[in-house]
């Protein structure tokens, strides 16, 4: 199968079972089901992509097998590919809610973290989701398969693209309406774009898939660990993802240049 087909069957595959196990999951929820299983239900929604990787591995990567395949994702690494980032997003999501609040008149003291209880299984519940499930696909197999003919920049914000239009059901159940609901899906865009970019920058460097599991984890976590409910908190974190990719792009010039390269 020649490349281009096979991408294309790929991302088939891809938004086919995704749409499969979101109807599969609505299901559940409209018949009421056991809470637990509606969790582990949309989980599995977030591993379509690897799904996908590995119905049509054989036709992706003929003469190679899953195993091996697998051993080229875990590059060595060092302390600093994870805390750099971790760094960054710290101060991100920190700056995007001391931001809402300004605009909301609430103070500091004011905040609302999620009870200590519950800090175990959101941690559970969001590394077994969208990043152990989607940057086998997304990364390993996508953003290098676009990266071949294209630089960095330019694949992230395809696969970005991709992956944003990917999680459309996803809009259709986030309980905004009108106004409310085309800014959180333009703002959506705008984040997973800026996100997908500066994911790259990091993930390039070594090509570790941990690396970006770590980051699209973090990404996650912070976006759930303040109890608010003001839609315009994706928009402000959009905005800062942007400004700091953006600031990537420019100063690293690789990001610029043909091939996924460090």
């Amino acid at each position: 199968m020649q490349a281009k087909n096979a991408f294309r069957t790929y991302l088939a595959y891809t938004f086919a079972l995704f749409w499969i196990l979101f109807l599969i999951t609505g299901a559940l929820v409209f018949l009421k089901a056991p809470a637990i299983l509606q969790t582990i239900m949309k989980n599995v929604c977030a591993w379509a992509s690897t799904f996908a990787l590995i119905l049509l591995f054989k036709k992706l990567y003929p003469g190679e097998t899953f195993k091996d395949f697998l051993k080229r994702q875990f590059t060595p690494v060092n302390v600093w590919d994870f805390l750099i980032p971790l760094g960054i997003q710290v101060l991100i999501a920190a700056g995007a809610y001391a931001w809402l609040f300004s605009l909301t008149g609430e103070s500091v003291r004011d905040v609302r973290f999620i009870k200590p209880a519950a800090i175990l299984p959101l941690l559970l519940v969001n590394i077994t989701s969208g990043p152990m499930g989607e940057e086998l696909g997304w990364r390993a197999y996508a953003l290098n398969e676009i990266g071949r003919k294209r630089s960095p920049l330019g694949a992230s914000l395809v696969v970005g693209t991709l992956w944003g239009l990917w999680h459309f059901p996803l809009w259709l159940v986030s309980g905004y309406a009108g106004k409310e609901l085309l800014i959180y899906s333009a703002s959506f865009m705008l984040g997973i774009l800026s996100f997908s970019v500066f994911l790259t920058f990091f993930y390039k460097r070594k090509r570790n898939i941990l690396v970006a599991v770590w980051i699209h984890f973090l990404f996650n976590l912070f976006m759930q660990v303040v109890i608010h409910d003001d839609y315009r908190i994706i928009v402000l974190v959009s905005v800062l993802y942007l400004v700091v990719a953006s600031t990537m792009v420019v100063l690293d010039r690789s990001m610029r240049q043909k091939g996924i390269q460090s």
